[in-house]
């Protein structure tokens, strides 16, 4: 005989656990049926999850033992056949096993009974692979839809600048994981019905027993969310007191300013001084610079007329030499004159 199925669910949560429905001698596990691949759960926080199905043929995937009535043997084919009816978006369809049409008909209370654990079977194992998605080992890279990356929290930033770019920041900067709404769910109008139909096949007893399981998930849960706001709370007093430090450098460097303004108003009022001076200066030098250019012209212009002078004083000098000479020549020759005209004059008077 199958156990009798066990999953949690609450008002609030349409979630199953599928892990612990099945125990035992119909545990999944892959040592007992080589051709049978255990289920993976792929987490995406984004992307929708589309279930991987293995090539499941005709073997049992629970391994379980012959059944040893007609009845248990029904609820086992019952069973394989709601499991390989599921059929992903990615598996051919000749991959997945037709489930042969079965006539209902009215039986025992008993029958009655093996007919809502076959219900509530179907309904686990319909959520199981909606869940935790079977993978076929030959597939060497996973669906683009499933893929972690993909419609991941980390690609963006809710947070831009006034030019658009994403702002960077640390862990917390697309908000806690657990809460919000990339943590939150919402469960498809198929699921919510199998939720109403296990909900109303349930006795109270189960019932009282999910919401227990439940409410001990709860207090997990909300230990976890409790840890997590100390981490997100030691993060921003991280990024206050980096804020701080910068703060502190921003200080500073105005100081830096401040003084470095202080010092170039210095520099540059002892630099005007010493402008001021130097155009004083430069204007003077310029001024005397005119006068030693004026003095200069005029120098040489005397120089020019002295040597002119001494030229004319050369040449007079030439003449009044030469003029000498033609005078002491002119004196001799005139003595001579004089001196024969004397002599004629006595010679003449001896005559008479």
């Amino acid at each position: 005989m199958i156990p009798s199925t066990q999953f949690e669910r609450s008002d609030d949560s349409a979630y199953f656990d599928a892990s612990s429905s099945y125990s035992g001698s119909n545990s999944l596990t892959s040592s007992q049926d080589p051709g049978y691949l255990p289920a993976r759960y792929i987490h995406d926080s984004g992307a929708d999850r589309v279930p991987y199905v293995c090539d499941m043929g005709t073997k049992n995937p629970f391994n379980h033992k012959a059944a040893s009535s007609t009845t248990d043997s029904l609820e086992v084919a019952n069973l394989e056949a709601s499991i390989t009816e599921q059929r992903p978006l990615n598996v051919p369809p000749d991959r997945v096993l037709e489930e042969p049409q079965r006539k209902r008909t009215p039986g025992t209370p008993q029958q009655d009974q093996n007919s809502f654990k076959k219900r509530t079977t179907d309904a686990l194992f319909e959520d199981t692979l909606d869940l935790a998605p079977f993978v076929n080992e030959d597939s060497s890279t996973l669906d683009r839809t499933t893929s972690p990356t993909v419609g991941s929290v980390g690609r963006k930033t809710l947070f831009t600048n006034k030019e658009g770019l994403p702002v960077s920041s640390g862990t917390f900067i697309n908000g806690a994981g657990t809460v919000g709404p990339h943590a939150c769910t919402e469960a498809g109008d198929d699921l919510q019905r199998r939720a109403r139909d296990a909900d109303f096949s349930l006795t109270q007893k189960q019932k009282s027993k999910i919401v227990k399981a439940e409410a001990k998930d709860n207090q997990r849960l909300s230990k976890i969310i409790k840890k997590e706001a100390k981490v997100e709370k030691k993060a921003l007093d991280l990024a206050i007191d980096e804020l701080a430090n910068l703060q502190r450098f921003q200080k500073q460097a105005v100081k830096d300013e401040a003084k470095a303004h202080a010092n170039h108003a210095k520099v540059l009022s002892a630099f005007k001084k010493q402008e001021s001076a130097f155009l004083e200066s430069k204007s003077r030098h310029e001024s005397l610079q005119g006068q030693v250019s004026a003095e200069a012209e005029r120098l040489e212009a005397v120089r020019e007329s002295a040597k002119t002078a001494t030229e004319h004083v050369a040449e007079k000098s030439q003449e009044v030499n030469g003029l000498r000479k033609m005078f002491g020549i002119d004196e001799r020759e005139r003595e001579v004159r004089l001196g024969e005209l004397k002599e004629t004059k006595t010679s003449s008077l001896w005559k008479v």
